[in-house]
């Protein structure tokens, strides 16, 4: 189970004043690639908001980050290089969808 939290979700609600939470924290189970994982959190703002959106964006939380961050580092070390901020940021080319999930700002 991946364990996400969805921030900047940009909701669409056809002109209708509504209080919409800003965050949410959404559970999604086993994926294939990053597409499928957005399309599952899509999914899960619009179940538990009621309202569809027009993007977002989200992070991994909990033992997924951990892993994820985990195989930065290796992927990194097995290059020969090791992790530090700039080179996880020079990654951003390659894997911008993987470093997003951990938090790195893409602008």
């Amino acid at each position: 189970m991946l364990e996400l939290q969805v921030t900047d979700i940009k909701y669409d609600t056809n002109g209708e004043v509504v209080e919409l939470p800003e965050t949410i924290h959404v559970s999604v189970g086993e994926v294939d690639d990053v597409a499928q994982l957005t399309e599952m959190v899509s999914d899960g703002i619009s179940d538990e908001t009621g309202f569809c959106h027009k993007g977002f964006k989200m992070q991994l939380t909990g033992e997924a980050r951990k892993q994820l961050s985990e195989f930065v580092c290796e992927y990194l070390e097995s290059s020969g290089k090791y992790p530090s901020e700039a080179e996880v940021e020079g990654m951003v080319v390659e894997y911008p969808e993987y470093l997003e999930l951990l938090g790195y700002s893409l602008n």
